[in-house]
């Protein structure tokens, strides 16, 4: 299933030592990905800023992505948004994703998290994350974790923290095969009202093995906007 993607990689000055690894494992996760899915990215340091239309060429990508100038400090939430904003008004695939690869907590950005999950309720978009935390003091590192797994557990996604920056391409890696075989189930709620209110979903699966569902815990009933 071609799915809308929107990379969101962390430029703040922290990242300069890292940048290479992580715009490796960015490519590698286009490179893994449904020929048939398009792409954007945003670099965020201080504010977040659009480097790569979305698109379905390869070529494009790998042109884009690299920056040297890493610099400032890291408005994560800030990026979300813009990163929300962009697919409600470019995406042309029913399959939402988000991926933030990011090494700090956010301490630079005017978007709440409240504004940031409302968002994703409302457009039904699937936030994944990278937390490259390893080496950093362990208060601030939990910070980091607790904040992305808020983000991405909502949203039917999944944080990974990698132990170093090494294993951040073969983690991208990985969730792109999971992007790739993901199922969607869609069904007609008793309650039609569009009401702003947020229903909540439990998904079971039933069978000889042992199964775990990752799906996003409701969404927000309100009028479509995103098509």
């Amino acid at each position: 299933m071609p799915v809308s993607v929107g990379l969101l990689i962390d430029n703040s000055g922290s990242m300069r030592l890292l940048r290479t690894k992580v715009e490796a494992a960015a490519l590698a996760f286009a490179h893994a990905s449904n020929p048939e899915d398009e792409m954007f990215v945003v670099n965020f340091a201080d504010t977040a800023r659009l480097d790569v239309p979305m698109t379905s060429n390869l070529q494009v990508l790998v042109s884009g992505i690299a920056r040297v100038d890493s610099i400032g400090g890291t408005a994560l939430r800030d990026a979300l948004s813009t990163g929300e904003n962009y697919l409600r008004q470019y995406a042309k695939r029913d399959a939402r994703v988000l991926l933030v690869i990011t090494d700090g907590n956010d301490n630079a950005s005017v978007t709440t998290v409240a504004r940031v999950r409302e968002q994703a309720e409302s457009a039904e978009t699937v936030i994944d994350a990278i937390g490259v935390f390893g080496g950093q003091e362990s208060s601030r590192a939990g910070t980091g974790r607790h904040e992305l797994e808020a983000l991405t557990d909502q949203t039917g996604g999944v944080a990974y923290f990698p132990a170093s920056v090494e294993q951040v391409e073969s983690v991208a890696v990985e969730l792109a095969r999971q992007i790739r075989n993901q199922y969607t189930i869609a069904y007609a709620p008793l309650n039609q009202a569009l009401d702003g209110s947020y229903r909540t979903i439990r998904v079971e699966v039933n069978g000889p093995e042992h199964y775990k569902v990752r799906t996003r815990s409701g969404y927000r009933a309100s009028p479509d906007t995103n098509r």
